[in-house]
């Protein structure tokens, strides 16, 4: 990662990748995802994507750049579900999230009912950083697949400054 000023003089960190497949043609889509250090919230950042398509005779490219500030989330930052919707017939879910620090953590699943249908993490003791391998099967408590819909995770961290929820929507589809 390197620093640069913009030029009203603002500090921007510039994200630093290069040689990445983004492209995930069984799903055809794009993803990428930050695997150095923490970023800093408050801070900005720069981050620029540059695509080839190399398909045809001439090749294209392309770029976009995008300056983002980190928002302080707490103790928990960027809950996120993927795939959603996924098929609980061909593969698990998995929940990424971000700890700001040590913590002990619970991550309930609810029908739009608002009833408790599962529980993938009761009170585990999990390290400040990026986590990712908290999965679900699309099962309940009964071990029975449960029915297409829209389903919320609720993901609670405890830690010495108290208690923090988050909730993020996803999807089952293809029951």
């Amino acid at each position: 990662m390197t620093i640069e000023k913009n030029p009203s003089g603002e500090t921007i960190a510039v994200i630093e990748s290069s040689n990445i497949n983004m492209y995930d043609a069984s799903t055809e889509t794009m993803l990428y995802v930050y695997r150095g250090k923490n970023l800093i919230p408050g801070m900005k950042y720069k981050l620029t994507i540059y695509v080839e398509d190399w398909a045809s005779d001439q090749p294209n490219s392309s770029s976009e750049t995008v300056i983002f500030t980190v928002s302080s989330y707490g103790a928990i930052a960027d809950i996120i579900p993927y795939p959603s919707p996924f098929d609980p017939m061909k593969e698990d879910i998995t929940f990424r999230y971000v700890l700001e620090k040590d913590s002990q953590v619970t991550i309930n699943l609810y029908d739009m009912s608002g009833r408790l249908v599962d529980t993938i993490a009761d009170d585990q003791e999990k390290s400040s950083g990026e986590h990712n391998e908290d999965t679900w099967d699309g099962s309940n408590f009964a071990n029975s697949i449960l029915a297409n819909g829209v389903y919320i995770c609720e993901l609670v961290a405890k830690n010495g400054d108290g208690e923090q929820r988050r909730y993020v929507t996803f999807a089952i589809f293809g029951k």
